[in-house]
């Protein structure tokens, strides 16, 4: 053990290396320890305690080996020089404490950080009294890098950090936590993954995006969905009014969204985001339409997994002029009102696996003047085309078992149909 206050106010000591021997480093053990310009964790320290090297204007670089276990409170209260942060590799998360008492400060907050590198879990407490996370609302953090032991983005690690413009993933990693970049303004483009030798990306294994994730992320233009994505949490993208595109890989498992919102099921997930590109590559869940009455919305590609599109998904899109499917979309059936009010949505083949049309899937598509049936087109739903002005005329394949109630209402165009020979 180094004792509480050991080499305390020692304003002369400027190098020490710790031996493998010592495990604990009390508090205040190098408070005020001003020229401090070289510091070697020794091999068997596991505890850094409160205040440790508070005023240590000296060091410009902390290097925390895997070893250590925790860092108290206040450890680095003062260090105004230290500019980068290497978090090592360790078998445990490292705990650490808050940046000042009576303060909502993080543990960082005195350092003019411009990187940080993190390799390990990291264990802190996201109370605002507490600072949100050892990195919340630092001014001059600019590059973020995630190596090798590092799993997720925790919550709040970032938060309010304006100058990060770099995040640097690995393919391992499998969370982007709750406020993770809530407020990165300086962040322009996210790579959900790491790039190979032939600038290939590799994508990560990330399968939750949690809450206000990049909530207020300003600059963010746009993202790639990795295929094992299973959620993204309420908010993720509010105030995000530069996001214009986004690619969800094609991928097998439901993707299930959350609300745009604090108003709860009635705004989409990306309810402020200028969004006019758009490629939907798996099957989505969700309780309010993410892409409902986009004013900017005008290209749609819908990838091979999809089965279904769901209901409301494109409702009062009115820009939509380009809907693309990819050649071997297993495409079976189109959800309730799932492209109403998409007024200059012209007219399209769907895949030939279209099997049902579900209520008012097309209502007011006053684009629409002409409108071609699958040969394994089995129901149309009530009101399907219903205002459909433009439509002169239909031809339904034998396949076509039934047809709902108004589903033709309003079309006041349609002169001629035809029923093809069925059993």
């Amino acid at each position: 053990t180094i004792n509480d206050y050991a080499f305390a106010n020692c304003k002369s000591l400027s190098v020490i290396d710790i031996p493998a021997t010592v495990t604990t480093i009390g508090n205040s053990a190098f408070r005020n320890c001003n020229w401090f310009n070289l510091f070697k964790i020794g091999t068997g320290v596991e505890t850094i305690g409160d205040y440790c090297f508070a005023g240590c204007i000296g060091l410009d670089a902390f290097t925390i080996p895997g070893n250590v276990t925790k860092i108290g409170n206040y450890a680095f209260l003062h260090c105004t020089e230290i500019k980068k942060v290497i978090i090592e590799k360790g078998t445990t998360a490292l705990t650490l404490g808050y940046g000042a008492s009576k303060s909502d400060k993080g543990l960082f907050y005195d350092c003019p950080l411009e990187s940080v590198t993190i390799c390990r879990g990291l264990s802190y407490n996201t109370s605002s009294s507490y600072g949100y996370s050892p990195f919340a609302y630092n001014s001059t953090l600019a590059t973020a890098t995630f190596g090798d032991g590092a799993t997720r983005i925790s919550n709040y690690l970032f938060c309010g950090d304006a100058a990060l413009s770099s995040v640097t993933m690995t393919k391992e990693m499998t969370a982007i936590g709750n406020y993770a970049l809530c407020g990165c303004v300086g962040i322009k483009s996210f790579v959900m993954g790491v790039k190979n030798k032939a600038g290939d990306v590799l994508y990560s294994s990330v399968e939750t995006i949690g809450d206000y994730a990049f909530s207020g992320c300003t600059n963010l233009t746009g993202l790639i969905f990795p295929p094992t994505l299973k959620s993204i949490g309420n908010y993720a993208f509010r105030n995000c009014t530069s996001f214009t595109n986004f690619a969800m890989e094609e991928g097998t498992e439901v993707l299930s969204l959350g609300n745009g919102s604090s108003e709860g099921e009635k705004t989409g997930l990306f309810r402020d985001c200028p969004i006019n590109d758009v490629f939907i590559g798996r099957n989505l869940s969700y309780s309010y339409s993410p892409l409902r009455n986009i004013a900017t919305l005008t290209v749609a590609k819908i990838g091979n997994p999809v089965t279904r599109i769901p209901n409301y998904i494109f409702q009062g899109d009115k820009e939509l002029v380009t809907l693309h499917f990819n050649k071997s979309c297993k495409l079976s059936s189109i959800g309730k009102y799932a492209f109403a009010g998409c007024s200059k949505l012209p007219p399209y083949i769907f895949p030939e696996t279209l099997t049902s049309i579900d209520e008012g899937a097309f209502q007011n598509c006053v684009g629409l003047n002409s409108f071609t049936f699958g040969e394994n087109v089995e129901t149309i739903g009530a009101y399907a085309f219903d205002g459909c002005k433009q439509l002169t005329s239909l031809v339904f394949p034998s396949s076509v078992k039934s047809i709902g109630n108004f589903a033709f209402n309003n079309c006041t165009g349609l002169t001629k149909i035809e029923l093809e020979d069925g059993t």
